[in-house]
């Protein structure tokens, strides 16, 4: 018979519940009515409950009444669901399990664990905050470290050594060493004497008190012998990333006196 009700069809889960999920079911049994106790009588252990979800779906046929015209009357798909055993709506037993059971589209989730990012996102759900906080800290002060290095690297690339000097400082003879220290000395007594000199430039700048100093072709000239004084040895000159203010200004100042020299 066309109108004999269809054979039902069983779907039924059942889950071993913990805490923090426990706690969470049994409070939304209360809140729906129901006794929080239906975890707990067919388990003994009161650290656990078991939950048994189950749903039985079936057609039912249209009632003849319900034909209009020409059209066939279409069956119904009936639910009966119920909760360890007590018949509840299906609308209780979706806010039951919405918290516990997810559905995932499967051509999505596939996207999504190709990306490593999105593996990692799913691992770390199982790590406790403090450590995952702990591991962005360190993950930025290694960065923090690395950009340190990189620019130390391209300091020291950008320096001039000798080429016969080697690469790196394990494989250094005891002799490349000393002339590394030599070289290294040798700039110290050169900053040392560019230093002194300017400050005899800078007790002489003091002391000029005469207006027409600045006529003239001697106006360019204490203009540059004015920034050679205010130079800094240490800071980075304006033009270059790597030439030092003071050395730049001097070499300014020593075309300067070239080119007086050459209008006398």
């Amino acid at each position: 018979d066309e109108h004999e009700q269809s054979k039902p069809t069983t779907v039924e889960m059942i889950l071993k519940l913990s805490e923090p999920h426990l706690s969470a079911v049994k409070r939304e049994l209360r809140i729906l009515g129901l006794d929080p106790l239906l975890l707990d009588a067919s388990n003994g252990n009161m650290e656990t409950g078991m939950l048994s979800l189950k749903r039985e779906m079936f057609l039912q046929p249209p009632s003849p009444s319900s034909s209009r015209g020409s059209e066939a009357p279409k069956p119904r798909l009936k639910s009966i669901c119920s909760i360890n055993g007590q018949i509840v709506s299906l609308k209780t037993l979706r806010l039951i399990s919405a918290s516990l059971l997810t559905i995932v589209d499967a051509s999505v989730a596939s996207t999504a664990l190709s990306r490593p990012s999105s593996r990692m996102s799913i691992l770390d759900t199982g790590v406790p905050r403090e450590i995952i906080s702990r591991a962005y800290r360190t993950r930025a002060t290694y960065r923090q470290c690395r950009h340190h290095r990189e620019r130390l690297e391209m300091e020291l690339a950008n320096r001039i050594f000798p080429t016969s000097l080697p690469d790196s400082i394990e494989d250094a003879s005891d002799y490349e060493l000393e002339l590394m220290q030599h070289w290294v000395d040798e700039l110290d007594s050169f900053e040392c004497r560019v230093m002194a000199f300017r400050d005899s430039m800078t007790v002489s700048v003091d002391d000029d008190d005469d207006d027409d100093f600045a006529a003239g072709a001697a106006t360019e000239y204490k203009e540059t012998f004015r920034q050679l004084v205010s130079s800094s040895w240490s800071e980075t000159s304006s033009d270059s990333d790597n030439t030092s203010q003071f050395y730049a200004t001097l070499l300014e100042f020593r075309e300067t006196v070239r080119s007086l020299e050459a209008q006398l």
